[in-house]
């Protein structure tokens, strides 16, 4: 795997709409906005960020992640400039087995556009190319339908049903696992 190649120094991406660039904590405020409204953060079983200020600790977790090898994740913006809008990349970063785990999110009023496919496929061609990945895997909740119907149309296949996995807001939730092959992708 060519993990240090990958991480250094931080991999910015673009699409045709997007910039996918490291998170800073000046990024706080902007990600606040979707860390912080519960309709997006519910659809991954986390609570919400109750301020900015969690939101900022968040990103430097994140960063000491990236610093250790463990994620790589990027903050997702309009290629013609703004504040985040969302963030998505892997983490549980296996080297020795080449393998990653996938998440993604996206605040509402940019939802619905196409654009986190756009920011996932670009985060896939990194992963299986730059990264060396063998297997990236995804593991959403049965009921975020959005989610499913878009690492369907990438291609990942499920390979369980993960009954009763999480529990959130005083209920027991299934869980999806899906995987993505780096010879099935492209």
């Amino acid at each position: 795997m060519l993990i240090e190649e990958a991480f250094t120094p931080f991999p910015v991406l673009t699409t045709e709409r997007l910039i996918l660039r490291q998170v800073v904590p000046a990024d706080a405020p902007a990600l606040f906005a979707v860390k912080g409204d519960r309709a997006i953060t519910r659809a991954y079983a986390q609570p919400p960020h109750p301020s900015a200020e969690i939101t900022r600790s968040w990103i430097e977790r994140l960063g000491q992640s990236f610093q250790r090898r463990e994620a790589l994740f990027w903050g997702l913006a309009m290629i013609d400039g703004g504040p985040l809008i969302g963030t998505g990349g892997f983490w549980n970063i296996d080297a020795g087995s080449a393998c990653a785990e996938l998440g993604y999110e996206l605040g509402r009023d940019f939802q619905g556009q196409g654009l986190m496919s756009e920011a996932v496929r670009a985060m896939l061609d990194y992963g299986f190319g730059r990264m060396g990945l063998h297997r990236v895997e995804a593991l959403p909740l049965e009921e975020n339908s959005s989610s499913i119907r878009l690492l369907e149309r990438l291609g990942f296949r499920q390979e369980g049903h993960l009954r009763q996995r999480i529990f959130f807001d005083g209920r027991r939730i299934d869980q999806r696992m899906y995987s993505l092959l780096a010879g099935e992708w492209r």
